[in-house]
């Protein structure tokens, strides 16, 4: 009969077994004041006595003069800016979902065309779930049920290049890039 030969586990094994047993078991920590701890000490989330349990920090607690003058935002002359970038939509947008969208599509163009547009007055071709999700929003038309808006979704369907359109129902339409489409433009609310 064969002896099964048995193989030394692998150093990185050892190393996470001791790791893992570390972890399950936790660590002790010395408590100030205290020679000994006894095993209530070692209980997880047990607060214990002079700690300060989360959220009750009170008014005593808090050194108000160190904390300087915050402003307000009557008096504030950035109160429209993020770190001194301009925080609000340009005008003839209309905000939703944390993004500034055109209020009225741009007219006709081919999908090129619109999406260097929207480039040119620093924003972008909204995504189909974008458009979709300003549908109805203050009387937005993305074009009825036999013309959409363009999307920024490009593909290639049998050779041909194809572009999405969101219909004001919310369906999705592929067609030609040439084809004319009307479009609208999306900002990033911090420019």
């Amino acid at each position: 009969m064969r002896r099964a030969r048995v193989r030394a586990p692998a150093p990185g094994t050892v190393l996470g077994g001791i790791a893992l047993i570390v972890a399950l078991a936790g660590t002790a920590v010395a408590l100030p004041g205290k020679k000994q701890i006894d095993k209530n000490d070692l209980r997880p989330n047990v607060v214990k006595s002079k700690h300060i349990a989360p959220n009750t920090v009170v008014g005593a607690d808090v050194n108000e003069a160190s904390l300087g003058q915050v402003p307000t935002a009557v008096t504030a002359t950035d109160s429209g800016t993020v770190d001194g970038h301009d925080a609000s939509c340009p005008a003839a947008t209309v905000f939703h979902a944390g993004l500034c969208f055109d209020s009225a599509d741009r007219g006709n163009s081919d999908w090129t065309g619109a999406i260097q547009d929207c480039a040119d007055e620093g924003g972008y071709m909204p995504s189909p779930s974008e458009l979709m999700s300003i549908r109805g929003l203050n009387g937005v038309d993305l074009g009825g049920t036999n013309a959409g808006t363009w999307a920024d979704a490009r593909y290639q369907d049998a050779g041909v290049n194809e572009a999405m359109t969101v219909l004001d129902n919310g369906a999705l339409e592929g067609v030609a890039l040439a084809g004319p489409r009307i479009y609208r433009c999306a900002f990033k609310l911090v420019r």
